[in-house]
């Protein structure tokens, strides 16, 4: 069992992670984490649907016109169910 000290980072509160579920995990700057509340217990896990909305970002720039890329997010919407709504930057 580990135990964190929260920290407060500007206007949030922070709950560092141990070396351990960093590298069991894979966890790099930027992911994302599911939190649920089970009575008085919390669950944490790595959020899966941030994977769908990076593949996007990294193939969107081989589509040819801004139509191109819709179909293909259709599609993608259509073959995933669980996945995070992407943004264009």
């Amino acid at each position: 069992m580990e135990i964190s000290k929260v920290i407060k980072s500007g206007n949030k509160f922070v709950v560092p992670l141990p070396k351990e579920i960093i590298k069991r995990y894979d966890v790099k700057e930027g992911d994302h984490f599911e939190f649920n509340v089970h009575g008085e217990s919390i669950t944490i896990k790595p959020y899966k649907k941030q994977y769908f909305a990076e593949v996007i970002k990294k193939v969107a720039g081989s589509f040819k016109t801004e139509h191109e890329y819709c179909e293909k997010i259709l599609r993608i919407r259509e073959d995933e169910t669980d996945r995070e709504v992407p943004t264009v930057e």
